[in-house]
């Protein structure tokens, strides 16, 4: 199943951040803006001809909210959303692309923490080696 329900590949990566204390809202919401805008800054070369185009197939994002109950609530404030098509384009994007590594070195003083997951809609699996709740034999 795709990240649109419709079938086919589809990543989801879920990218948490967690601001120090004392960046000025201000900041904080400049550098939001900007990571928003990689998806439409990243390009990725194109199969073939090599043509660039934007492969990033959504950044959606906000502030945690923080009423969560039980617990379970975490002290990252900012939570960023990115669907891509093929596993290919995640790697690209975490690997080479160079709008989110100019993006990444302007923000890495501001963070004291950041958490990120990724995954396919619709696949369960059982837990690898290693892995919380997995086998350890």
């Amino acid at each position: 199943m795709g990240v649109d329900g419709s079938g086919g590949e589809g990543i989801v990566y879920v990218e948490m951040l967690e601001f120090r204390v004392g960046v000025e809202l201000e900041r904080i919401e400049f550098y939001c803006n900007r990571f928003l805008a990689l998806q439409e800054k990243s390009m990725k070369p194109g199969p073939g001809n090599g043509v660039p185009y934007k492969y990033i197939k959504s950044i959606k994002g906000g502030r945690n909210m923080g009423n969560v109950t039980g617990g379970l609530q975490h002290p990252h404030t900012h939570i960023f959303i990115l669907e891509f098509h093929t596993p290919d384009e995640k790697t690209y994007y975490l690997e080479q692309d160079p709008a989110r590594r100019d993006f990444e070195k302007s923000i890495e003083d501001m963070l004291r923490d950041r958490l990120v997951v990724d995954f396919v809609p619709g696949e369960w699996g059982t837990p690898r080696m290693g892995e919380r709740g997995g086998s350890v034999l």
